[in-house]
């Protein structure tokens, strides 16, 4: 009798182990990465804000090159876990003398 429900069990468990190979990917956490931006948040740049103000804004830029110390980039994407990225989104910052002069937004 104990061997037959351990047959029974060890195949529920087998059977049940298979299903996430065919349930829909709606199960799938989102997994972000970088720095994410609001729209708002992007809203409040204005040319001739200093670094700091901006830093505040926006939060600590992920890929600022030390050498570039003028180019700050904020880089953000969401992606379903093991599938390709959703949406790449790009914010560039320009600074000369500690103020910002430019900053462009792009998408892919």
């Amino acid at each position: 009798m104990k061997t037959k429900s351990f047959l029974i069990s060890l195949t529920l468990i087998s059977l049940l182990s298979n299903c996430a190979s065919w349930l829909p990917d709606a199960h799938k956490i989102d997994i972000p990465q970088g720095n994410k931006l609001e729209q708002k948040q992007i809203d409040q740049l204005k040319i001739g804000l200093t670094k700091e103000q901006v830093s505040f804004l926006l939060g600590s830029s992920i890929m600022t090159p030390k050498k570039q110390d003028n180019r700050w980039e904020y880089l953000y994407y969401s992606s379903k876990a093991s599938d390709k990225p959703k949406g790449i989104k790009q914010l560039e910052l320009f600074f000369v003398d500690g103020k910002l002069t430019r900053f462009k937004q792009t998408t892919n």
